[in-house]
């Protein structure tokens, strides 16, 4: 029969490691017309795989455009940082140079003394009108604390400039001006009762400061 001759077609000789081995004909006809069906081309498979195709298009584009935007925010957004860095940089210097220009002109004919560890500022009077105060002696200062200010036993004071300012460790006091800001004359000494000399000028210092921005 037709079948016999399929069954012969798919298994010329049938062999115990078959799926077919032991079937008679006609059924070994019918497992070959299943395993011919299963192995047929589908007619629909291209139309399906070019919508597959179609799908993962779209969504790679959509997935690529979505990059996109957000690489451009990203972008954006570190452009306006930047910007608003750089805006804020300049305004901090603009207000540091109004602001160390203030100190400038409220430090004119001042001097800087550290007592105790605090700096203090110290305007200068000129000593006659249409003459600066600047430059003025430690003793033109000390004669100020003791006679105007009422702070007693300065005189016991030594003032030490910054290093290379002065020959020796402390100015003298009659012929060694003191240094003009920014730099600090530290006031010490070694004679009996300097700390208190130095707390009571800290306070004649407080109360006669100049206004500072």
């Amino acid at each position: 029969s037709a079948q016999a001759i399929l069954a012969q077609a798919c298994h010329p000789q049938p062999t115990p490691s078959s799926p077919t081995w032991g079937l008679s004909p006609a059924r070994c006809a019918q497992a070959c017309q299943r395993g011919a069906l299963l192995m047929a081309p589908d007619p629909d498979k291209p139309e399906r795989s070019a919508k597959m195709e179609a799908v993962r298009a779209a969504r790679k584009a959509k997935l690529d455009e979505e990059k996109r935007v957000k690489e451009e925010q990203d972008r954006k957004a570190a452009e306006e940082r930047a910007t608003a860095e750089e805006a804020a940089r300049k305004e901090a210097e603009r207000k540091a140079s109004e602001l160390e220009l203030a100190r400038r002109e409220a430090q004119k004919d001042c001097i800087l003394f550290d007592v105790m560890g605090e700096v203090f500022t110290m305007k200068i009077k000129a000593r006659e009108e249409g003459v600066d105060a600047l430059p003025v002696l430690p003793q033109d200062v000390l004669q100020t604390w003791e006679e105007e200010w009422g702070v007693r036993y300065v005189t016991r004071l030594k003032f030490q400039a910054p290093e290379g300012y002065s020959v020796g460790r402390y100015l003298n006091p009659r012929t060694e001006t003191l240094p003009e800001p920014p730099a600090v004359t530290k006031l010490g000494g070694t004679a009996s009762g300097v700390e208190s000399v130095l707390r009571n000028l800290k306070l004649a210092l407080k109360a006669n400061a100049p206004v500072m921005p």
